[in-house]
């Protein structure tokens, strides 16, 4: 693959991602503080607010733009922009965009779609997101059960186990 035509966005993106990972490794213990909450969110708001300017101002950062790297923290800041649905959903337009265009991954697109359906409470179709309820955690609710394995494999997913897909919440109370 050649070289991003933005060296200088593909290095934000890279920064955004790291303060993103971060954030969410101190907010990921069993009991995190309301001050590591509060830090993972206004990450979450201050990175949605530049990715929403980067991609007005440049189009969906791809690989073309930004490299392979840079494209996967741009779909790493849209996925966690969860306070912003609506943005969600037009990235997700952009990003089917990009795939289409083969300048964006599929993997990170089926994790959109996924987040997205599930913001919408609509069944996922490849199975990346899971629910807690009352100290609990399952998938949210799939789409086809059946078949989600052989979606997860066309986007180079591994296959959920078959507890996992039994686990998940079909009746999740939306």
């Amino acid at each position: 693959m050649n070289a991003p035509q933005r060296p200088d966005l593909a290095a934000e993106l890279a920064r955004r991602h790291d303060v993103d990972q971060k954030a969410r490794a101190f907010a990921i213990g069993d009991q995190p503080t309301d001050a590591e909450i509060d830090w993972m969110r206004q990450v979450d708001q201050d990175n949605t607010a530049w990715l929403e300017s980067a991609v007005a101002e440049h189009g969906w950062p791809g690989f073309r733009l930004v490299g392979a790297q840079g494209a996967s923290s741009a779909w790493l800041l849209a996925q966690h922009a969860d306070r912003r649905p609506e943005l969600q959903r037009c990235w997700l337009t952009l990003l089917e965009a990009a795939v289409q265009a083969g300048d964006a991954s599929h993997k990170d697109l089926a994790y959109l779609q996924d987040r997205v359906a599930t913001h919408e409470r609509i069944p996922q179709r490849h199975g990346t997101q899971w629910l807690g309820s009352g100290g609990k955690s399952a998938l949210a609710p799939l789409a086809d059960p059946r078949r989600v394995n052989e979606y997860r494999a066309a986007v180079g997913l591994d296959p959920l186990n078959d507890h996992e897909i039994a686990a998940a919440w079909q009746s999740y109370p939306w």
